[in-house]
C-alpha cells in the first residue's frame, strides 16, 4: 500500500487544466480532414481522443501550410492567430488568443445567461521530443436556475470544476491550463497534465468521456505495429454526502485505466477497456491505494479479486468497422458486473449491470465534401457505474465519468455537420427516456446512490422508477474569421420538450456569440 498524499504528489506535478486545442472531435471543423487522411492508416486509432500532441503538430502543420496564403493576406488572421513566434527544424512555438463571448436568451421567461472569457494559449515542441500545450484564461458566467442550484450546492460548475468566487449571480473562474508530453521514440509517449479523455467513435462514450471536465492525470502510451496501448491514471475529486443529502467535504479517489486498440485491418478495429476506481478513504478509515494498480501490464479484475478489495472495477469492449471510404459503424459494450447464470435466467437481477452503444457516422456523406451525418443509440441498465460505497462510484465532481445521464436510460442521437471554408452548420436531435430515483429508493439512475438502496434484488427493469421523456433539437451556424482562424462567430437555437408524471414542459432558447474553438467549455450544452 502507498499513502494517498505521496501518490497525489506524483500526479499534480506540471498539472494544468484542459488542453482544448488538440481535441479532434465532432465539434471541430477539421475532423473531416483528419479522419479522411488517416482512414487507411494501420497505426492511427481514431477511438482515442484527443489525439497525441506529436500527431496534432503534424496535422496542424499540414493545415497551416495549405491555408498559408489566406493567413498571409487576411489581416483578421494576423489578429486572431495562430501567431507563429518561432519555427525551426528543432523547435516551434505558437500562440493563440482565447476569446469567448456567449449569450443565451429564453424568450418565454425573458431571461438571459452569459459566458465571457479571455486568455492565451501556447503550443510548442522542442526537437520533436518535448511537446507542450498551455493555456491561461479567466471567465465570468451566469447560468439558469437548475445549473445555479447545482453550483451553489457543490461549489462546482458542471463540466469545468470549482469556481474562484461569486459576484451576485455571476461565477468567476481563473484557470491555468495545459499538458506536457515526452516522446523518446516512435514507440512510447508519456504525458502529464490535467485534461479530459474520450474513448469511442461516437457522440457519447460508455467507457470514458469529457463530461465531468478536466482532471489531473498521467499516461503512458505504447504504439507497436497495429496496436496502441494506453495506461491512464487519473486523480478524481468528490464529496462525502451527509444524511441531509448535502455535500460535507471533498476527498480524493483515483481511476486506473487500461485501453487497448488493435487494427485488425484498414477497415476493422477492436478495443478493450478496463478501469478500477479506488479511494484511500472508506467507512472504516484510511486504507491507502493498492500499489498493484500502478503495474501497467496487469488486469485489474484478478488483482481486485485476489486481494479481496472492495474497489470498483469495470471493463468493456468496442468493435468498429469502416465501409467504403469513410462510413463507420461502431459499438461499445460496458460490463460493470454480471453473472452469466443470472443473465440467462432472465429474472432482471440487479447485479447484471451493463450498457451498450451502437452507431454509425458517414464523413463526406452522399459524396458531398465535408458533410458529416451520424446516428447513435445508447442503452444502460439500472445500477451500472454504482457501488456499495458511494465514494468509489464511476464519477468525478458529482458527475458521471462516462455518459452524462448516468444509468437506467435509453437514448437516441442524430447529428450532422456541414463545413465550408469559412462556414459551418451543425444540428443534433436527442431523444431520451430516464427512470428517476426517489430520495430514499434507488431505481438505478443516480450513480451517486449506493446500490444497497435498490428496490429489490430481482425484477429490476429498464426505466423503472419515475419515467422522464425528453426531446432536444439544436441547430447552429458558425462563421470563421479566416480559414486558419481559431475564432468563430456563431448563432443558434435550441428547443427542449419533456414529460414527467403527465406534465409537459417546453423550453426554447436563442444563443449567439464569438469564441475561440479552443475554448470548449460546453456552456451551451448545460441547457440540454
Amino acid at each position: 500500500m502507498i499513502k494517498s498524499k505521496i501518490f497525489a504528489a506524483l500526479l499534480v506535478i506540471f498539472c494544468f487544466a484542459k488542453a482544448f486545442s488538440q481535441d479532434i472531435s465532432t465539434n471541430n471543423r477539421h475532423i473531416f480532414r483528419y479522419e479522411s487522411e488517416n482512414s487507411d492508416s494501420l497505426t492511427t486509432h481514431l477511438s482515442i481522443k484527443p489525439i497525441s500532441l506529436s500527431k496534432f503538430f503534424n496535422f496542424q502543420d499540414s493545415l497551416l501550410t495549405s491555408e498559408n496564403a489566406d493567413t498571409q493576406s487576411n489581416p483578421i488572421s494576423k489578429l486572431t492567430g495562430p501567431w507563429r513566434i518561432s519555427k525551426s527544424e528543432n523547435s516551434k512555438l505558437l500562440f493563440n488568443p482565447i476569446i469567448n463571448s456567449q449569450i443565451v436568451f429564453e424568450p418565454k421567461s425573458k431571461k438571459y445567461f452569459t459566458d465571457f472569457g479571455l486568455g492565451i494559449n501556447t503550443l510548442g515542441r522542442y526537437k520533436k521530443k518535448l511537446f507542450w500545450d498551455l493555456s491561461a484564461y479567466g471567465s465570468i458566467q451566469k447560468f439558469d436556475e437548475g445549473t445555479t442550484n447545482f453550483i451553489d450546492s457543490f461549489n462546482i460548475i458542471p463540466n469545468q470544476g470549482k469556481y474562484s468566487t461569486k459576484f451576485k449571480t455571476n461565477y468567476i473562474s481563473i484557470n491555468y491550463v495545459g499538458k506536457l508530453a515526452y516522446v523518446p521514440n516512435k514507440f512510447f509517449t508519456f504525458e502529464i497534465g490535467k485534461s479530459t479523455q474520450f474513448f469511442g467513435m461516437g457522440a457519447r462514450s460508455l467507457f470514458l468521456s469529457d463530461n465531468s471536465g478536466a482532471k489531473p492525470y498521467f499516461s503512458a502510451e505504447v504504439n507497436i505495429w497495429r496496436l496502441k496501448y494506453l495506461w491512464l491514471t487519473m486523480k478524481l475529486s468528490d464529496f462525502n454526502i451527509t444524511g441531509t443529502g448535502l455535500p460535507e467535504k471533498m476527498f480524493d479517489k483515483y481511476a486506473f485505466t487500461h485501453y487497448f486498440s488493435f487494427n485488425l485491418s484498414k477497415r476493422i478495429n477492436i478495443d478493450f477497456f478496463e478501469a478500477v476506481i479506488s479511494s484511500p478513504q472508506t467507512d472504516y478509515g484510511n486504507k491507502g491505494i493498492d500499489i498493484s494498480y500502478l503495474n501497467p501490464i496487469i488486469f485489474y479484475r484478478p488483482v481486485e479479486f485476489n486481494v479481496g478489495s472492495s474497489d470498483n472495477a469495470l471493463f468493456g469492449f468496442g468493435f468498429n468497422v469502416r465501409l467504403f471510404r469513410s462510413m463507420y459503424f461502431y459499438s461499445q459494450i460496458m460490463l460493470d458486473e454480471f453473472l452469466f447464470s443470472e443473465l440467462t435466467a432472465r429474472n432482471a437481477w440487479w447485479g447484471n449491470k451493463q450498457g451498450y452503444q451502437i452507431g454509425a457516422k458517414w464523413i463526406n456523406a452522399f459524396t458531398i465534401n465535408k458533410l458529416l451525418v451520424g446516428a447513435e443509440y445508447n442503452y444502460v441498465r439500472p445500477y451500472t457505474y454504482t457501488h456499495h460505497y458511494r465514494n468509489i462510484n464511476y464519477g468525478d465532481m458529482h458527475q458521471a465519468l462516462a455518459h452524462p445521464y448516468g444509468a437506467n436510460f435509453k437514448e437516441s442521437v442524430l447529428y450532422f455537420q456541414k463545413v465550408f471554408d469559412h462556414f459551418a452548420f451543425n444540428g443534433r436531435f436527442i431523444a431520451v427516456q430516464k427512470g428517476l430515483d426517489t430520495d430514499s429508493i434507488s431505481y438505478g439512475q443516480d450513480i451517486y446512490k449506493s446500490y444497497d438502496l435498490r428496490k429489490s434484488d430481482y425484477d429490476n427493469l429498464m426505466l423503472q422508477g419515475f419515467v422522464v421523456k425528453e426531446f432536444l433539437f439544436d441547430f447552429s451556424a458558425s462563421y470563421f474569421l479566416s480559414s486558419s482562424s481559431q475564432t468563430e462567430f456563431f448563432v443558434g437555437l435550441q428547443t427542449r420538450k419533456s414529460t414527467f408524471l403527465s406534465q409537459f414542459e417546453t423550453h426554447f432558447a436563442l444563443y449567439f456569440g464569438l469564441k475561440s474553438t479552443i475554448y470548449h467549455n460546453k456552456f451551451i450544452e448545460k441547457f440540454d
